[in-house]
């Protein structure tokens, strides 16, 4: 996934160019996510492909 791409992903209608969603998926995602104090993200995968990530605080 292109770095210019990882920035945006998580937006709001954002689709892939084959994606047959509503881009709702990922930007609800970052929401819900964002709403406990964690993270999303999306890093490389070498040698191809990309790993998405989420970080949610850990409670005892």
């Amino acid at each position: 996934m292109p770095d210019r791409r990882k920035e945006t992903v998580f937006g709001e209608g954002e689709q892939g160019a084959e994606s047959s969603g509503t881009g709702i998926g990922l930007y609800l995602v970052k929401q819900l996510v964002s709403q406990y104090g964690g993270d999303v993200g999306v890093e490389d995968n070498h040698p191809e492909g990309a790993v998405f990530y989420v970080e949610l605080e850990r409670v005892e």
